[in-house]
């Protein structure tokens, strides 16, 4: 029952497409939450928003957000220097479609 962190599919005023994000709370880092809470929001994002694969921005120091990403698949796209500082981006895999079902 308690608050951990936060996943889920941003769509941020400004931003050209949404942004996968993970946050946990100092102490639960590295105890398993992260991935599939992460897999079950993109995995809703796929199937109630958009098939569109979405992005992960993380800053280049986090190396753990990094090896996430890697984990969920994403693929590191590029890296950016804005207004919001240097960071990477992950593109995420697009859904899988529906396995074909066999002829009985």
């Amino acid at each position: 029952g308690e608050f951990i962190g936060r996943v889920g599919v941003i769509f941020h005023d400004g931003w050209d497409e949404p942004e996968l994000a993970w946050q946990l709370y100092d102490g639960f880092e590295g105890q398993g939450y992260a991935a599939p809470a992460a897999r079950a929001a993109r995995a809703d994002y796929h199937a109630r928003i958009s098939p569109r694969p979405p992005i992960s921005y993380i800053d280049p120091a986090n190396t753990r957000s990094e090896a996430l990403a890697l984990r969920l698949g994403a693929v590191l796209e590029r890296a950016l220097n804005d207004d919001r500082g240097s960071h990477y981006v992950y593109r995420h895999p697009t859904p899988c479609p529906p396995a074909a079902e066999t002829p009985a």
